[in-house]
């Protein structure tokens, strides 16, 4: 994660969430005081003490609050997603720009140029023109495309640990290799959890997890000098799942 970029990130969100809350929260105290025998209560009883006209330090206060809690949202979410260090790469695209599909589900910085390298490391280089471009990406792009899209959230969150279903199901087998040749050499240090049916994808992983029904498995080991030839034959029935820790 970067630090840096979602301090300013989180910045931008804070400023926006606190005056949606503020005016959510305004709009809602009005409404209460105007049309609720119990919020009319509230107002003849509290007026005076957050009347503006008297002290701003109480509307100071409420203010604090709503920011310290928002903070404290924000907070929680980046920390979780660092100590955890998890992430899964579905293939999910959000209704907006493609920049925020791709850095789904952290904040795009409007002025990172990483997102465009990405694209072209994901070989989608053909959409770097279209990055703010809003639409409904999932109507537009292939499968194999929004499966590399997948690929680039990994690259760009660079989380320790990620679980790929199918991730590459769309994919021929070199550009699967390619996809999957990036991710180990960008994220040495992350656990990939692979599900899948194609003996290409042992070549990146040195466990098989083979389930074998009625709550029983089978963990294999992979030997690193195997070939692939090798490692086809060990294959498992469907249902396996790979691992590379």
């Amino acid at each position: 994660m970067d630090w840096n970029d979602q301090l300013r990130t989180s910045l931008i969100w804070l400023g926006k969430a606190f005056v949606v809350s503020s005016i959510g929260l305004t709009i809602t105290i009005y409404l209460l005081a105007q049309f609720s025998e119990w919020g009319r209560l509230v107002r003849r009883i509290s007026w005076e003490y957050f009347n503006p006209s008297r002290s701003t330090v109480p509307l100071a206060w409420l203010a604090l609050i709503v920011l310290m809690t928002l903070f404290s949202v924000r907070l929680s979410i980046l920390l979780s997603f660092w100590y955890n260090g998890f992430y899964s790469a579905m293939q999910k695209l959000t209704l907006g720009t493609l920049r925020s599909s791709l850095y789904y589900p952290g904040i795009p910085a409007q002025t990172d140029d990483r997102a465009a390298a990405i694209l072209g490391r994901c070989h989608l280089g053909h959409l770097v023109a279209r990055l703010d471009e809003e639409n409904d990406w999932t109507r537009i792009l292939s499968l194999g495309e929004q499966q590399r899209l997948a690929i680039g959230r990994l690259l760009l969150n660079r989380p320790r640990a990620a679980f790929l279903d199918e991730a590459s199901s769309a994919m021929d087998e070199g550009l699967e290799h390619a996809m999957y040749r990036l991710l180990r050499e960008s994220l040495p240090g992350a656990t990939l959890v692979s599900v899948g049916h194609r003996s290409s994808l042992l070549g990146f992983h040195d466990r098989v997890l083979e389930l074998l029904g009625e709550g029983k498995w089978r963990l294999q080991e992979l030997p690193e000098a195997a070939s692939n030839a090798a490692r086809k034959s060990m294959l498992p029935a469907p249902g396996h799942i790979a691992a590379h820790s």
